[in-house]
């Protein structure tokens, strides 16, 4: 009976069941949080109602996340350091690098296909993230 732990509780002690509405209610959040892009963490910035989520179909090769990459640790909280482009805001990574990010996304200008000088910044960026 070594490294074994058992307990009897006394008969007074009752197991707890949660009420189906609440369980359903639970199922329900777990969804509405997957659709909203949230994984469920306390540090993540909840999302707006209206708020979607937007898709890059159109990912340049070398921007994309490599395999031995990590998000938090190259792209993360980044942007701030980004270059000014000729729409009045800053390369959104998450759009550009991830290939998803949000419509209230504060750089939500930036979220179309860069061409000219726009390209040239955001390239050399990225590649000053990536240590090149």
């Amino acid at each position: 009976q070594l490294s074994k732990f058992v307990y009897k509780l006394p008969l007074t002690v009752k197991r707890l069941t949660v009420p189906k509405d609440q369980h359903q209610d639970s199922d329900d959040q777990r969804k509405r949080s997957r659709e909203l892009g949230e994984r469920g963490s306390s540090s993540k910035k909840p999302r707006h109602d209206s708020a979607s989520v937007v898709f890059n179909n159109s990912l340049e090769e070398d921007w994309k996340i490599r395999p031995s990459e990590q998000w938090e640790t190259v792209f993360c909280h980044k942007v701030t350091e980004g270059p000014e482009l000729s729409m009045g805001c800053k390369p959104c990574l998450k759009y550009h690098c991830k290939g998803i990010c949000f419509t209230d996304c504060p750089n939500v200008l930036s979220h179309v296909p860069l061409q000219g000088q726009d390209k040239t910044k955001t390239s050399g960026f990225i590649e000053y993230l990536r240590g090149e």
